[in-house]
């Protein structure tokens, strides 16, 4: 199980490799004959290698998390207090996704009851502008969700690779 996890997590991070070169060896579409070497200075590709180090930190990350739980659990003796350690990191979570989910709420309905409330526009314009705001605070919330919950979810992960590290460092002495 655990080779396959490993051969999974290398064939992924080799084909985001072999995506990235590729790309790089290319030009551009848009500026024919465009070196190579400039493209490495597009935001784009600027944005693809961020993404492709944060995913293989992430892939190495759980890889090692994988590795670390299968020693734990192929040692002779049975120790419990890495479960209920555990449990209680899954306990902090479920608890702070329901304070993040609560705070969602409020500040959607917050948002909401504004939007019942502005249609005193007149002109184009005004309701323009006011369907914008709606919606820029719409996609702010959305934007702080969808970030809070990434944080919370790299963070566990921290959190739980924290405790397996210190238990197999442990199990070794």
């Amino acid at each position: 199980m655990l080779e396959n996890f490993m051969k999974m997590a290398q064939e992924s991070a080799r084909q985001m490799q072999t995506t990235h070169a590729r790309l790089l060896q290319g030009t551009s579409p848009a500026l024919p004959g465009l070196p190579a070497q400039a493209l490495a200075g597009f935001a784009p590709v600027q944005k693809l290698n961020a993404y492709q180090g944060i995913a293989q930190n992430l892939m190495a990350q759980q890889a090692q998390l994988v590795q670390d739980l299968w020693t734990l659990a192929t040692q002779p003796g049975t120790d419990f207090s890495l479960a209920s350690e555990m449990l209680q990191l899954q306990q902090a979570l479920f608890e702070r996704i329901a304070k993040q989910q609560a705070d969602a709420m409020r500040e959607l309905m917050g948002i909401l009851n504004g939007a019942t409330h502005m249609r005193s526009a007149n002109t184009m314009s005004k309701l323009l502008e006011e369907e914008s705001d709606f919606f820029a605070q719409l996609h702010a919330l959305m934007s702080a969700q969808a970030t809070a919950y990434l944080e919370l979810a790299e963070t566990a992960q921290v959190n739980a690779g924290y405790l397996v590290a210190r238990k197999v460092a442990g199990a070794d002495k």
